[in-house]
């Protein structure tokens, strides 16, 4: 183990140092009372024997950490192999079912598809005011909407630093920095929240925006 190897390493290092040290400064602290060599010989002795154990504990309750350590990393990387895939909802699910809703209750699919030339003028108004009828109904059902700009249409506006540009469009002369005066020419909409029906039935089902009929018999 690396780590192991390291710590062994460095802590002879420190204790080297460290008993060195304060060898030395018992040798200098001593050499004029302690004047027989045999017994410095024993001092010296008992140092180096200080240094052995000093540093055996030191191998023991490093090894012990480091195992430790180790042990405890093992599992955590184990435990984030196991995560479960969360499971995501298919793209444009939400466009697909609101364009559903429109077809159903507008039939707007139906009569974007027709070939409009082959009908007189009257007869599209009559069949556009059936398509506005149903659509507003689903829209007020299922998305909250509201414009972007609460002034009225024609109204004199103000655009000062910082407005956002991708809620609001600026057409004309558009020349300089802000703030910008103009006249508004439409509110635009955003939507507040989309509550559509809970859909039932296989995820693949999804992109059939209106089911084919078959009359029997």
């Amino acid at each position: 183990m690396p780590e192991k190897k390291s710590f062994t390493i460095q802590s002879l290092l420190l204790v080297l140092l460290f008993n060195g040290g304060a060898l030395a400064a018992l040798y200098f602290m001593t050499r004029e009372i302690i004047t027989d060599q045999q017994t410095m010989s024993i001092l010296l002795g008992a140092g180096a024997g200080a240094s052995v154990i000093l540093w055996a504990l030191l191998q023991f309750l490093g090894g012990k950490a480091i195992q430790s350590a180790a042990g405890n990393a093992q599992p955590a990387k184990a435990e984030k192999k196991e995560m479960p895939a969360v499971p995501m909802e298919p793209v444009g699910t939400s466009a697909v079912q609101l364009l559903s809703i429109l077809q159903r209750e507008g039939r707007l699919l139906d009569f974007l598809q027709e070939n409009l030339g082959a009908y007189e003028d009257a007869q599209i108004g009559a069949a556009v005011r059936n398509v506005h009828e149903g659509c507003k109904k689903a829209l007020g059902e299922y998305v909250d909407m509201a414009p972007v700009m609460s002034q009225e249409e024609g109204a004199s506006v103000t655009l000062d630093s910082g407005f956002d540009t991708h809620a609001i469009h600026l057409t004309g002369n558009v020349v300089g920095e802000p703030p910008f005066k103009g006249t508004l020419r439409h509110k635009g909409w955003q939507v507040k929240k989309i509550e559509l029906p809970k859909q039932v039935g296989e995820a693949g089902q999804n992109k059939v925006l209106a089911a084919a009929e078959v009359e029997i018999g």
